[in-house]
């Protein structure tokens, strides 16, 4: 089985401010907006500035003494046990491409510390801000840096959801029946019926880029279907928008539709509650269909199999 590790962690960027952005009600307000996401962590280097600031406390009149303690305990709370090893990023080319906007002038350093505070085995996803970033083509810009699994989390940047995605195909074995055991994480807006995963065994091909099919499809569709039905209601056009994320996907045809027991083929139970799935993915032109059904705002996943029986 494989085992999935994202580390979420503070840019200092958020935490500790410049002297000038102590005083600033637009820091404060902007740690106070990212404080509510509970999943960043706080890594060393960024630990050891909120303390220096629980120290050296802004004034009054930017943010009340009560607020300001509650806000230093939430995030003290959240701070990482060091690991070794760590995340070790090229400074040479991270540095250049990171300036300061409202947060003191030693956060790049800062960030390099907190990022080699985190095991090695998981990778990391830096909740920062886009300004900070004067230079995003250069992060990272080599195999080393790659290496590292070090994402930032930015508009039009990866999601952590691809982020796992992209963890699980690295760590896998090539098995397609490892994917059940992560669909929680991988794949958190699909519902799946009592027997989605049943069918795993009839699939045929290459184990490996099976896998790899899988998690596209199933990601489009955890990512894009239930906006896509929204959007149109002509099938047609559906087929059109799901070939734009490069899936193939359809509804049965008509000579099937006639047939009541061959529909009844595409019926699954989701906690007791039968669901016809008639569209279906297709994995390779003529073999290997995932079938899902899109309801409102949830997609349901009913039989993941090689071929059901048409007319």
């Amino acid at each position: 089985m494989t085992t999935l590790g994202l580390e979420y962690i503070f840019d200092p960027e958020l935490i500790v401010p410049s002297e000038t952005a102590k005083s600033s009600i637009a820091f404060w307000a902007r740690l106070w907006r990212r404080v509510e996401d509970r999943q960043p962590r706080l890594g060393a280097a960024s630990l050891e500035g909120l303390l220096e600031l629980w120290e050296d406390p802004p004034s009054h009149e930017v943010i009340a003494p009560a607020d300001f303690q509650k806000l230093i305990g939430r995030l003290a709370s959240r701070a990482i046990e060091r690991g070794s090893p760590g995340h070790v990023v090229c400074a040479a080319h991270w540095l250049p491409a990171y300036k300061p906007s409202l947060g003191h002038e030693e956060n790049p350093a800062r960030l390099l510390r907190d990022l080699s505070g985190v095991p090695f085995g998981n990778a990391v996803f830096v909740s920062t801000v886009e300004e900070c970033w004067t230079d995003l083509d250069a992060v990272p810009s080599c195999q080393a840096c790659v290496g590292q699994r070090v994402y930032l989390d930015l508009p039009g940047g990866p999601t952590a959801v691809n982020i796992m995605r992209a963890e699980f195909l690295r760590t896998s074995h090539g098995d397609p029946k490892e994917i059940s055991n992560a669909a929680l994480v991988l794949f958190p807006h699909l519902v799946f019926s009592d027997v989605a995963w049943v069918g795993l065994s009839t699939l045929t091909g290459d184990k490996r880029e099976l896998t790899v099919s899988l998690v596209r499809d199933l990601g489009v569709l955890n990512d894009h279907a239930c906006a896509i039905w929204e959007q149109t209601v002509q099938n047609h056009e559906r087929i059109q928008l799901m070939k734009t994320f490069d899936v193939v996907a359809s509804p049965e045809g008509t000579k099937t539709h006639r047939s009541p027991r061959l529909m009844s083929q595409r019926d699954s139970l989701f906690s007791g509650v039968s669901r016809r799935c008639e569209w279906h993915t297709k994995l390779s032109p003529s073999i290997n269909r995932i079938h899902f059904a899109v309801e409102g705002r949830i997609v349901y996943i009913g039989k993941i199999v090689d071929h059901l029986d048409t007319a």
